[in-house]
């Protein structure tokens, strides 16, 4: 009886071992091949959300049939079932939920449209969820799409959470079916419309611009030198409403700042009182009929009216002398101050820079555009918001907007005086933002180590799950204009990353712009735009950008201008 007992007892351990075995085998085989569960896992999630945006456009679109700016996809990751009602809301007169709801009742009857706005709620807390649990998995499949191995860490993370990210995915699964079913048995076949296509190209100056400040530059940085031993540094800004003319000629305003030794100015900011204003007229050498932008051939546009910023420009101007003739680019400019012609650079590929003195200067105080946040006012707030974003997608892969930019980089002038600036009285004219890059000094040899800061971006965007930082920091910059002040400020948690707190943020961000610039906000972070599309020079991206970013922030523009007219008659 005891060998029995003995034996009966032995059979649970023996059960359990075999479990364990099992779980242990399984878990390294998923490490073995890694790579391939990682895409299985990330295409199951990509299929679960296209088959429920699909769901949301199918069932939402008629209600927005006369809102064709308003995207369906966009409104439910908003939360605006959600959020309750912003006074902001009511004075634009954007009033979805009333009417979402009213269509919700519609289609499914009032006490099933509840059950329906219950569904969506849980559904899209689900997704963001899910979304976040997969971020590593993503990164895996990331770099298997781009020929790299994973790595082990990668992999062995991914076996210990492997049946947790199927349980989810299962979970997601369930309710998305239940939510089918739900709209199968009651929608109404006759109003189901099909998805909205993007339809508006990007505007082909914001390729020329691209292509003309990129190589303005890199002939400046290769051209640039100072014999003058009292200047200890020189920073280049570059006006971001640059024009293109009829012409196809470039228009950039260019203000460079010299640094003094032992000046009142701090070297580490970019800014000084002694600045070159210089327009630079990007003239094309190879004059073609068209201009490629994002694969397609475009008329050349204006960026809105080109005014007349040089004393003497016109097509026929001297040539001049070549700049890198002149043994001190920095000395001659100084000296050639009060002409209207200086010279200039090239011909490099594409353009000749032409450089002429500006015969409208700006204001000698410059200070960081974070600096001036708290005396932003809220026209200006979305009309920054819309300047850095079309900034964003004008500059990108340019020498002038690095990967990990930030606000700072940027730089307003002061309408008052350098004693007048730091009160509370301060004015800044938020129409003209400069985006600043330091010139290299090729007395001392020092120049930035691009490669090291790359490597370090790269890094730590796969740790947060970044998967484009021109876009994530645009998020950011959107979140500190609305509030006001910088993201480090808003922590509330010491030493937490910008990236971590402007997540947590846009979850209950409440803004006077409303839903949708928050969307905008949440989407820029996720670069949630275009499924496996995370480079900025693809062409799917930069018009998905141009069309959900741009486009929306300048009709918000339009809504507030109309808003404020009103409230002013």
């Amino acid at each position: 009886m005891e060998a029995v007992g003995v034996a009966l007892g032995l059979v649970p351990i023996l059960v359990t071992v075999a479990k364990t075995c099992r779980s242990v085998s399984d878990k390294l085989d998923t490490l073995r091949h890694r790579d391939i569960v990682a895409r299985r896992l990330w295409i199951k999630w990509k299929g679960l959300q296209a088959r429920f945006r699909q769901d949301c456009i199918r069932l939402l679109r008629p209600a927005l049939v006369d809102r064709c700016n308003e995207d369906c996809w966009d409104l439910l990751m908003s939360g605006i079932l959600c959020e309750p009602r912003t006074a902001s809301d009511m004075a634009i007169g954007i009033n979805l939920q009333d009417l979402i709801e009213k269509h919700l009742e519609k289609v499914f009857g009032r006490e099933n449209a509840k059950v329906c706005k219950e569904h969506l709620r849980e559904i899209s807390e689900v997704l963001d969820e899910v979304r976040q649990d997969l971020s590593k998995v993503e990164i895996m499949n990331q770099k298997v799409t781009s020929g790299r191995a994973s790595l082990a860490s990668e992999g062995a993370s991914l076996a210990l959470n492997k049946e947790r990210h199927e349980k989810h995915l299962e979970d997601l699964r369930d309710w998305i079916s239940d939510f089918s079913a739900l709209i199968k048995a009651c929608e109404d076949t006759s109003t189901a419309y099909e998805p909205r296509t993007l339809s508006i190209p990007v505007p082909s100056y914001i390729c020329a611009v691209r292509d003309a400040s990129t190589e303005l530059y890199t002939m400046l940085e290769q051209a640039w030198s100072c014999k003058n031993v009292n200047h200890e540094g020189h920073h280049a800004g570059l006006l971001v409403t640059a024009k293109v003319d009829s012409e196809k000629a470039v228009h950039m305003d260019l203000s460079i700042a010299v640094h003094e030794c032992g000046g009142a100015v701090p070297k580490a900011t970019g800014l000084s009182s002694s600045r070159l204003l210089v327009n630079v007229r990007s003239v094309s050498i190879t004059q073609p009929t068209d201009h490629q932008c994002g694969g397609r051939n475009l008329t050349i546009t204006k960026n809105g009216p080109l005014k007349q910023y040089c004393s003497n420009v016109s097509v026929s101007s001297p040539l001049g002398i070549h700049l890198t003739q002149v043994q001190s680019i920095c000395c001659w400019l100084l000296g050639q101050a009060t002409k209207g012609y200086w010279g200039y650079l090239g011909p490099g590929n594409t353009y000749r820079h032409e450089f002429f003195r500006q015969v409208n200067g700006l204001s000698s105080v410059e200070v960081p555009l974070t600096q001036a946040l708290k005396f932003v006012s809220m026209g200006h707030q979305i009309k920054l918001a819309h300047l850095l974003a079309q900034t964003v997608l004008q500059f990108n892969s340019t020498p002038w907007l690095r990967p990990g930019w930030r606000l700072k980089d940027f730089s307003v002038p002061a309408i008052v005086t350098g004693a007048q600036a730091s009160n509370n009285h301060a004015k800044y004219d938020f129409a003209t933002v400069h985006v600043n890059k330091a010139l290299p000094d090729h007395r001392t040899g020092i120049h930035a180590a691009k490669g090291a800061q790359i490597d370090a971006l790269e890094e730590l965007g796969e740790l947060l799950g970044v998967r484009n930082w021109s876009l994530c920091n645009l998020g950011i910059a959107l979140i500190e204009l609305a509030c006001q002040k910088p993201i480090a400020e808003m922590r509330t948690v010491a030493h937490s990353d910008d990236v971590v707190t402007a997540r947590k943020i846009v979850k209950t961000m409440k803004t006077p712009f409303g839903f949708r610039y928050c969307s905008i906000i949440r989407r820029c972070l996720f670069n949630d735009f275009v499924p496996d599309v995370v480079d900025l020079k693809e062409p799917q991206l930069q018009a998905a950008v141009y069309n959900e970013v741009v486009k929306p922030l300048e009709g918000m523009i339009a809504d507030f201008e109309m808003m404020s007219l009103s409230m002013a008659a």
